[in-house]
């Protein structure tokens, strides 16, 4: 999960689409994966990870494992639904607003670090 913050928190300083995204938002994700808990925390263009948070979450993600979780990041990054077949096929359960959780997966399609670049065609 500190993985995923650290991708957030640094590429929202050179992405201006991405700080776009997180500016004027104000909500906090929690995610489970094998029974522990973490909080996603975005608050007007900042990114917080933490480990206990008193107010109840916007949105909750439970995984099975953190392979699925990472799965379902990077099949979101490259924008295969991945995820709405987990969702689905109940490896993955969502509890809030799916219009906050489409939100985060289109955060997620600005991790990766290169652009895919059109190949010719022959």
């Amino acid at each position: 999960m500190w993985q995923l913050y650290w991708r957030f928190k640094i590429i929202s300083w050179f992405d201006k689409d991405l700080k776009q995204l997180l500016d004027n938002k104000q909500l906090i994700i929690k995610v489970i994966v094998n029974e522990q808990s973490r909080y996603l925390g975005f608050d007007d263009g900042n990114i917080m990870l933490l480990k206990e948070f008193s107010a109840p979450a916007t949105l909750e993600l439970t995984c099975n494992s953190v392979e699925l979780a990472s799965n379902i990041v990077s099949s979101a990054s490259t924008g295969d639904n991945f995820w709405l077949m987990a969702i689905r096929d109940q490896r993955v359960r969502v509890n809030g607003d799916m219009g906050i959780l489409l939100w985060f997966f289109g955060l997620c399609r600005h991790l990766p670090l290169f652009k895919k670049r059109a190949s010719a065609l022959s």
